[in-house]
């Protein structure tokens, strides 16, 4: 089965920002019929957003993801937006992550724990240099790869 990848950026732009009233409750009913439905068929969804807030990012949107990030918040409500209320409690905040510390977050996978991590920085040269060793495992031709397809 292929994977399809469906990366929402700026969600708040969608849910609350563009087109009428009626349209961005459209974008939640359908973003939530691609999540509920869609990992069966091997449709993962990356929603993102700045603004984490409840008219953003509404519980109902929220709940049904298998997984969340939160990076840097400003606030431990915020952080709870992403994590699911109640964590910023038991010492789980993104509010606790310092401005230097880029690339730390929280991690929170369906019914576990939130886990402190550091995301790696990989640039391009190196995403290539990766996609080719894995390439050359696989023996997959690079006209499959979109990564060296344009180098």
């Amino acid at each position: 089965m292929r994977i399809i990848l469906a990366v929402i950026d700026e969600l708040a732009y969608f849910s609350a920002v563009a087109g009428t009233k009626d349209q961005q409750e459209e974008f939640i009913t359908l973003l939530l019929d691609i999540v509920q439905r869609g990992r069966a068929v091997g449709v993962i969804v990356v929603a993102a957003t700045q603004r984490p807030s409840a008219e953003i990012v509404p519980t109902k949107i929220r709940d049904i993801f298998g997984f969340r990030v939160a990076f840097r918040c400003t606030t431990d409500s915020s952080s709870d937006i992403i994590l699911a209320n109640g964590w910023a409690s038991e010492g789980y905040s993104a509010r606790s992550i310092s401005p230097e510390s880029i690339g730390v977050g929280f991690g929170l996978a369906e019914g576990g724990i939130p886990i402190r991590f550091k995301a790696a920085i990989l640039f391009d040269q190196d995403i290539e240099s990766v996609v080719a060793h894995a390439k050359t495992l696989r023996c997959i031709p690079d006209r499959e790869n979109p990564y060296l397809a344009a180098a």
